[in-house]
């Protein structure tokens, strides 16, 4: 008797489920989302293409990235520089004369 409340409630909240998953995949904004996202993807397919495909792609991110970020990298090297010196004797040396 047990099992078989428990199968039957079971099978109900499975029911229920897949009511829910039915209504959510056949209702029109679920299908508009879907059509919106294969837009998007087609845009950037197009994208992707008229730079050259991959190379050309990273190849242009990254040179907007880099003239972006180039400030912060030189700032970044010139510490790291300076760092590396003052690990010597003669570098710690050089700052008190």
């Amino acid at each position: 008797m047990y099992a078989e409340s428990w199968m039957a409630a079971s099978d109900r909240v499975r029911a229920s489920w897949e009511g829910v998953w039915d209504s959510l995949i056949n209702s029109d904004s679920f299908i508009t989302v879907l059509d919106g996202i294969s837009g998007l993807i087609g845009m950037l397919d197009t994208m992707v293409e008229s730079f050259g495909g991959a190379g050309g792609t990273i190849a242009l991110f990254g040179g907007l990235l880099g003239k972006a970020f180039t400030p912060q990298i030189t700032k970044t090297i010139e510490d790291t520089a300076y760092n590396l010196k003052m690990l010597t004797p003669k570098g710690r040396q050089s700052v008190i004369d």
